[in-house]
């Protein structure tokens, strides 16, 4: 396969397994993992939850992942418009694109509760741009909870401020 092979993060799955995007997922969900990605364990940098992500993504077949040369596009992009200096060991540029796919991930997750907040009633608007919503809620939701007061609860369609109805009478 060629180095300048692009693969879609949420469809490369290997003989019907799950795509990287989900790996992803899956490894945030793991109770501790997102508080070791916000620093909640000084010890781990992000480089080694990244090659935490880099060897279950090995273990299921995603090898594409793991070629250094497949992200160096990507890597010299992120390091001209961000300004971010990229290691150039093996497997460096990997690391830096899953850590990019994480905070997409949180960022996508940042933006739907920022529009629910000013338009509690436009849940089918935020999941349109954060398709991994029902994934993400459950994982950065408790970390946010003040910024989720007023969006709507999916299930009852009540706002978070109260899921009960007043059982005052006029």
């Amino acid at each position: 396969m060629s180095t300048g092979v692009s693969f879609l993060w949420d469809r490369d799955g290997v003989n019907g397994g799950p795509s990287s995007i989900w790996v992803v997922l899956n490894w945030l969900s793991i109770p501790d993992n997102y508080v070791r990605w916000q620093g909640g364990f000084p010890e781990q940098s992000r480089a080694s939850l990244c090659e935490e992500i880099l060897e279950i993504l090995h273990s299921i077949g995603i090898e594409h992942r793991c070629r250094s040369g497949t992200f160096s596009r990507s890597a010299r992009y992120l390091e001209s418009s961000f300004n971010w200096t990229v290691d150039t060991t093996p497997n460096a540029h990997v690391l830096l694109v899953i850590q990019v796919q994480i905070h997409r991930l949180i960022r996508l997750y940042h933006s739907a509760v920022e529009f629910l907040r000013h338009n509690p009633s436009g849940l089918a608007q935020a999941l349109a741009f954060c398709p991994y919503w029902d994934e993400l809620d459950p994982i950065l939701g408790p970390f946010h909870q003040p910024a989720r007061e007023a969006i709507v609860d999916i299930g009852t369609g009540a706002t978070g401020e109260s899921n009960t109805e007043s059982t005052n009478s006029t």
